[in-house]
């Protein structure tokens, strides 16, 4: 295809430009919908939001936050007179409220300190969740760990204690304390509001950590626990009628990490029973990128018309639809769910009218970022759309192609390989490959736009991004292929589908580079350590020794012990050996490390040791810290650390994988 002289190629500045929808949120009779769109501000160097209103009848948008806000969380008042949201005003947060059109914002007259959360309730009252973090004394010369897990992601070790709480406020002004458990998160309340069921932290649950659902009487008195905590739960909705509760999660809490599973409790008699549903593994997933959007708990909602609504994925694509909750609630009869948004495309979040009859999603594709499309369901009319990247139209991005391989074992994968634009010449004997493994290890890829893919892209690199065993999306089987065993047929996919990607004549397979976040940083050094095939490697947030990583994280070991099949003391051969740097004396791939400073589920010292080694072997290795940002850099990392990393990456690829110059 030959080249549009009118469009350009991607740029690593370009991710200024990008604005990243999410949490479509449509008033109760369906005038309008609010969303939060995000973006990375220049001038402040980092990343920020605000939330927007659109009117379905003509697409008009109104906008109740500043340009430079850090808004978020809108949610309508039952009678939809109002919306609510959180904003950033200097230190604090509040709770600003405005007409449906996003006009006449103005701060809610009442609300507590520490507000994370703040739902409207009937009657003009409201329901806030509040969490305070509390510090130690700085004086005391020791402090004591309250428990395992006891850091938080991207802040700097010290003595913190959460308080947290419910606090509802009536419409007179009264208010009353629900519960004081700093655990308790995604509170809704029954559809009388007299009740509000909460997804329960456990962390010292027996088993490991735990999440279960609890009822709280809105009136005051004892919670109930409706689903056990020895479960994992991740989302939950009520029915219409208030007598059940629907919740995706697993009733244990063993391969909590790989795929959950739709149930449904009865408030009469506590009994869950699992909705099976025919041809969909992971229930709630979506497809993942380099933007934190489809993240964190799962969502579905149970609408008026007996419909209960989730997203899933399936071999590499999302999926949004709903299941009929007059289906028999057993595990022998599977469900057939009515898929509304299928395609080469992901959804990423989606919200719906109480009544069913307006669905609000936002879906991205392999080119775009993600509109939000405003659909009447009974007939699917697009009745309003809205798009924030329309700039994209003047982009050339680099087409991706679906590759599929098979490994020695004869277990098929897939991946998705993209192409630089046809705005670059090919050079004489292929594209240079960069093979990309994501993280989790139980995330999927797919058909989703990828920044930093299309960056790459543009430059001049073809970029594998695989889904090996361990993925989610293919089913438990393939899932859990690689528990107590990293590094087996998860690298064998990720070779097979190297060695068909560089079979093709437009792929140059001698120059080869490999690069991955988190256990996609895992698996990068893994594969320097066991494979010579690359001529180079970037790790970022890698685990480089398994053993010392076991406890230093955010939870209390119970990631790694389920990972691994065991805890160091019982499966000690295995810790010792699946840690790169026992193999580092293998590793002779030159090597780039990038490491946030404040990473709690990954921390620095992985980098570090495995850094040490290498310089004490001679190896080629560089080893770049990111200063006030943890876990998740690359998608909360401002201005300057974004185009410090692209600007790093760069040069490392270039360095190893371009032919030299003349």
């Amino acid at each position: 295809m030959p080249a549009d002289p009118a469009r350009r190629p991607l740029r690593a500045d370009d991710v200024l430009r990008l604005r990243w929808i999410e949490d479509p949120r449509p008033s109760p009779d369906g005038h309008h919908v609010a969303f939060v769109e995000r973006r990375v501000d220049e001038a402040l160097g980092e990343v920020r939001s605000r939330v927007l209103v659109v009117r379905v009848a003509d697409g008009a948008i109104g906008c109740p936050s500043p340009d430079d806000a850090l808004d978020a969380a809108p949610r309508w008042s039952p009678d939809g007179s109002r919306l609510v949201f959180l904003a950033v005003r200097g230190a604090a947060v509040t709770p600003m409220s405005c007409a449906p059109d996003g006009t006449a914002a103005a701060p809610v007259d009442w609300f507590p300190e520490g507000v994370v959360a703040a739902l409207p309730l009937p009657g003009g009252g409201s329901l806030f969740t509040i969490r305070i973090e509390e510090a130690g004394d700085p004086a005391l010369p020791l402090w004591e760990v309250p428990a395992p897990g006891w850091r938080r992601d991207g802040r700097p070790d010290g003595e913190r204690t959460l308080r947290g709480s419910l606090i509802v406020r009536e419409g007179d002004g009264s208010t009353r304390t629900l519960t004081e458990r700093s655990g308790d998160r995604a509170a809704t309340p029954s559809p009388d509001a007299r009740t509000v069921a909460v997804v329960s932290e456990v962390p010292d649950g027996p088993g490991g950590p735990a999440v279960g659902i609890r009822l709280i009487p809105a009136g005051g008195g004892p919670a109930r626990l409706l689903v056990p905590d020895a479960a994992r739960v991740t989302a939950l909705a009520w029915s219409p009628d208030g007598t059940e509760i629907a919740w995706l999660g697993r009733r244990d809490t063993g391969l909590a990490a790989v795929a959950d599973r739709l149930h449904r409790t009865s408030l009469a008699t506590g009994e869950t029973r699992e909705l099976a549903l025919a041809g969909v593994s992971s229930p709630g997933a979506a497809i993942r990128s380099d933007d934190p959007r489809g993240m964190g708990d799962a969502r579905m909602e149970w609408t008026g018309d007996g419909r209960i609504w989730l997203r899933w994925v399936a071999d590499g694509a999302g999926r949004l639809g709903w299941v009929a909750a007059t289906t028999r609630r057993d595990t022998t009869t599977p469900a057939a769910p009515v898929v509304v948004v299928a395609g080469d495309r992901a959804p990423l979040a989606f919200g719906l009218t109480p009544d069913g009859a307006l669905l609000a999603h936002v879906t991205a594709d392999l080119e775009t970022p993600g509109a939000l499309a405003i659909v009447r369901v009974a007939d699917g009319t697009e009745l309003a759309r809205v798009d924030r990247n329309e700039w994209l139209g003047a982009i050339t991005l680099g087409p991706t192609i679906r590759i599929r391989a098979f490994a020695p074992d004869g277990v098929a994968s897939e991946a998705r390989l993209t192409l630089p634009p046809p705005t670059r010449a090919m050079p004489t004997g292929g594209w240079p490959l960069v093979v990309s493994v994501h993280g989790g290890p139980h995330y999927a890829v797919g058909d989703r736009f990828a920044f930093e893919t299309h960056r790459l892209a543009a430059r001049g690199y073809a970029v594998l991004a695989g889904n090996p065993r361990g993925s989610g999306g293919y089913g438990d089987d393939f899932a859990t292929a690689i528990v107590g065993d990293w590094g087996g047929p998860d690298l064998a996919d990720t070779l097979a589908l190297l060695d068909v990607a560089a079979a093709r004549p437009d792929i140059d397979g001698s120059r080869v580079a490999i690069t991955g976040v988190s256990y996609g940083g895992w698996m990068t050094l893994w594969a320097i350590a066991r494979s010579g095939r690359f001529r180079a490697a970037i790790a970022e947030n890698p685990i480089a020794d398994l053993v010392s990583a076991f406890g230093a994280g955010e939870d209390d070991g119970s990631f790694w012990a389920g990972s691994l099949g065991g805890a160091p003391w019982e499966v000690p051969d295995r810790y010792l050996d699946r840690s790169p740097i026992t193999h580092a004396d293998a590793i002779r791939t030159p090597l780039l490390l990038l490491h946030a400073e404040l990473d709690r589920n990954c921390p620095p010292s992985q980098s570090s040791e495995l850094f040490t080694a290498l310089r004490r072997l001679g190896r080629r290795v560089r080893y770049l810290r990111a200063r006030d940002v943890g876990h998740l850099m690359n998608f909360t990392g401002g201005t300057a650390f974004r185009a410090a990393r692209a600007a790093a990456i760069d040069d490392w690829l270039d360095r190893y994988l371009l032919p030299p110059a003349g």
